[in-house]
């Protein structure tokens, strides 16, 4: 048999990565691969991406045998049932793959940001989700529900739709819309509410457009831009906070470290800030925020490891 093998595969649904580990923890190969999310793509166009990954991490199929691979996607929460894996995998050729597990793609983020231990991870970027994992692998989630069902609080999609919102409550009771109205008129290249709202429905990659808004506010310095926003920003670090605390007890203790990732979190400092002090003046936790450690692929591979374990006990 040679030696044993696992796949983590982290599939997003732009492009997906995946790694070759060994069993004991050394990772052999690395590659890219086309996007991995099941619900927005046609079932063959994932299987193509899904196999020609694997082809890459399994190339010359010389470094041993592949005994357990985990694929996260974007498309799920926490773990697919029997059924949906078939699904989704049928056409797929498993006999390579090992014993084959489908997870969300939060499950293999939070998996590789302390190493498969437990930990918890705040995602804020175009949406935002919270997720805790405990030592044994259980997870338990937060927010994540998308733009239609609450926004992602504290995602750059929920502040930009804080702006837009700002901007309407200010023409009502005033009839004009500022400079704020302005800088978001001019950035969608539109001329009144009306308009923006159209286009953003309209649009089919509206939600990314809307959330594209708010790297254009933060990087302002009109003072009548950046004091609504400037709110607007600690309201996100605090709504982020409120989803934290309820998860963080359960794997992270006080005085330990919250990882964070995401695009508002690692380029927006105010945010982060907000985050921290929320967490400690308004939920008495006191905690360092990180950068994951490993990527989702290399969390992915984590799981697949401590499965191997399970398997063996």
């Amino acid at each position: 048999m040679g030696r044993e093998l696992v796949i983590g595969v982290d599939g997003g649904g732009t492009r997906s990565q995946g790694v070759l580990v060994g069993v004991d923890g050394e990772c052999l190969r690395r590659t890219d691969g086309g996007a991995l999310n099941y619900n927005t793509m046609p079932h063959a166009e994932f299987v193509r991406n899904l196999e020609a990954l694997i082809d890459e991490l399994l190339v010359g199929a010389t470094l041993g045998t592949c005994v357990r691979t985990v694929v996260g996607t974007a498309a799920l929460f926490h773990q697919a049932t029997v059924e949906e894996k078939a699904k989704v995998l049928s056409g797929v050729d498993l006999d390579r793959l090992g014993d084959v597990s489908l997870v969300g793609d939060a499950v293999t983020a939070v998996s590789g940001a302390a190493r498969g231990m437990g930990a918890t991870l705040v995602v804020a970027g175009t949406g935002s989700i919270v997720v805790s994992q405990d030592n044994d692998g259980a997870v338990a989630f937060a927010g994540g529900l998308g733009p239609l069902i609450g926004g992602d609080p504290g995602s750059a999609f929920w502040m930009a739709c804080k702006a837009i919102q700002e901007v309407q409550r200010r023409q009502v009771q005033t009839g004009e819309v500022g400079n704020l109205g302005r800088t978001l008129f001019g950035f969608f290249e539109v001329r009144d509410l009306f308009e923006l709202v159209a286009q953003v429905y309209r649009d089919p990659s509206g939600r990314q457009k809307v959330a594209a808004l708010a790297q254009t506010l933060a990087a302002s310095s009109d003072p009548e831009v950046v004091e609504p926003w400037r709110r607007i920003e600690v309201r996100a670090g605090q709504e982020l906070a409120d989803q934290v605390s309820g998860l963080v007890s359960r794997s992270t203790p006080a005085g330990e470290v919250v990882f964070v990732s995401g695009s508002v979190l690692r380029k927006n400092q105010r945010v982060r800030d907000a985050l921290a002090d929320s967490l400690s003046r308004n939920h008495g936790l006191t905690v360092r925020l990180e950068e994951p450690a490993f990527d989702a692929a290399m969390g992915a591979a984590f799981i697949a490891l401590r499965e191997v374990r399970r398997a063996g006990a």
